[in-house]
């Protein structure tokens, strides 16, 4: 098995991850909204490590759906506030319990033993990716 095989089963495996999560594009900001509350759009952009334009395409689709809702600071008009209205309280709700259905789903076929060193591996990959930065 090459890097490039490795490379190629990682990336069909969160692909088939993604697809199965409706929430897929949505789940981490409405995760973030609801631990963190109101934060600015420009926060919200550097913790989910995303260009501001796409964030706001995404975030977009999130207000038409009625599940943020942004506001410009009276303080500084340049910065807008992103917040959780009821339905996106719901909606992240609903995305932890899929979350949960998707880990048991896709995971539950390993055993204890197994999990835990593909948790090792994974953990490894990510100091390596993050000092490639």
């Amino acid at each position: 098995m090459t890097n490039l095989d490795l490379l190629t089963l990682y990336w069909n495996g969160t692909h088939l991850l993604r697809r199965a999560n409706p929430f897929h594009g949505q789940m981490r900001i409405l995760s973030l909204l609801r631990e963190r509350g109101t934060v600015t759009q420009r926060l919200l952009a550097d913790l989910l490590d995303r260009r501001p334009a796409t964030l706001s395409v995404q975030l977009d689709d999130m207000e038409k759906l009625g599940y943020v809702k942004r506001v410009k600071r009276s303080d500084d008009k340049r910065n807008i506030d992103v917040s959780l209205t009821d339905d996106g309280l719901k909606a992240a709700h609903k995305a932890d319990i899929e979350r949960k259905k998707i880990a048991e789903s896709h995971f539950s076929i390993l055993t204890e033993e197994e999990r835990d060193v593909f948790a090792k591996l994974l953990l490894k990959l990510e100091r390596a990716w993050e000092n490639m930065e």
